[in-house]
């Protein structure tokens, strides 16, 4: 095959390369002997020399990119032509002195000869990913600070509401004073728990007793917290802690644990379906409470709770008030533990572009 000129796609046959080059795309095809072949442009986003042959192993492609991404690529490509699929990847391809400029490739595979191959458009979409990137940054930092200011509204009302509930039980002022401060010191925990690093692991009842710890002791709650051992991962954990703190806080504010004795369940388990995926079931009921009141409001919390439907984990979330009080059911599917630890912090995943 000549460059932008040969007997396959990038060729003669459609006329489209003039148009794949004004559109940044390098025409390429990979073959059932493992050849990769392509034009000039796909020479130029490789980083390539003018010298490298029109037709090369494929293996050379596969060595100029990162090796954290050589293996995935791989088993994309093959699995492409042994099933006659479509490829979609994403890759980096490391440059000397400076950041790694990410590829993207994409293709449908056809039939010469009895023999699958792959034809195929390829693009440099750095400035893409890096832009995408930056969005998603500021989309962050948006909702960390709406977060925040969040927290520092409901703090006061939590604080003035744990203050009234352990003066109800106890009967010293020094008794008062210990109960008041332990309770501070758990709320402080609570807090930290909700900052903790995203790589950070923590059980779902680690993170269920901690966020509940301020409000209980030396009233007459009755807690129920059961559920099998559970580790969440990274994010998970932390959308997890936003969402029981959540819960707590409404609780302690105007729902159960507002009362001396009232009592709060909170229970989850694990389903799994017929193709081994698994998902977390998450229960909290308020009972014995103040009367249920639905606010029609929708901030925050309601965002965090994902009373629209969709929870922070993904999965469905439901909330409603019975008449025994407040209860919440959160349906989220459990990440599958990666296979071989964390991605680079600048590792691009497959199927991106």
């Amino acid at each position: 095959m000549t460059r932008e000129s040969g007997s396959g796609w990038p060729g003669n046959h459609d006329g489209g390369a003039p148009y794949l080059r004004a559109a940044g795309l390098g025409a390429c095809e990979i073959d059932g002997e493992r050849r990769f072949s392509g034009g000039e442009l796909c020479w130029r986003i490789l980083g390539w020399g003018s010298d490298e042959p029109d037709v090369t192993p494929l293996s050379r492609l596969f060595e100029t990119m990162h090796p954290e991404d050589r293996d995935k690529v791989e088993a994309a490509v093959e699995e492409a032509l042994a099933r006659a699929a479509r490829l979609e990847v994403v890759f980096r391809v490391p440059v000397p002195g400076g950041p790694a400029r990410v590829i993207g490739l994409r293709g449908s595979s056809t039939t010469k000869d009895g023999h699958s191959r792959l034809l195929c458009v390829m693009a440099d979409i750095t400035d893409l990913r890096r832009q995408q990137d930056e969005r998603r940054r500021s989309e962050t930092r948006d909702i960390v600070v709406r977060e925040l200011g969040h927290r520092l509204r409901n703090l006061f009302p939590v604080i003035l509401a744990m203050v009234k509930l352990t003066a109800q039980t106890q009967s010293t002022v020094a008794d008062y004073r210990i109960s008041l401060e332990r309770r501070l010191r758990a709320l402080a925990a609570a807090e930290r728990l909700l900052t903790r690093g995203a790589s950070e692991s923590a059980s779902v009842e680690e993170l269920v007793r901690t966020e509940i710890a301020p409000f209980d002791g030396g009233a007459q709650h009755e807690i129920q917290i059961e559920g099998p051992n559970l580790t969440l991962r990274g994010g998970m954990a932390q959308s997890f802690a936003m969402i029981v703190h959540e819960l707590a806080t409404n609780a302690v504010k105007h729902g159960a644990l507002s009362v001396p004795d009232g009592k709060l369940r909170a229970v989850w388990r694990l389903e799994t379906d017929e193709a081994g995926a698994q998902t977390l079931i998450f229960e909290w009921a308020e009972s014995d409470g103040p009367a249920p009141r639905r606010s029609g409001r929708k901030g925050f919390g309601s965002l965090v709770l994902g009373e629209s439907g969709t929870s922070l984990l993904g999965g469905r979330a439901e909330s409603s008030f019975t008449e025994e009080g407040f209860r919440y059911v959160l349906r989220a599917p459990l990440e599958a533990e990666p296979a071989s630890g964390p991605l680079s912090e600048d590792a691009v995943p497959l199927g991106f572009w």
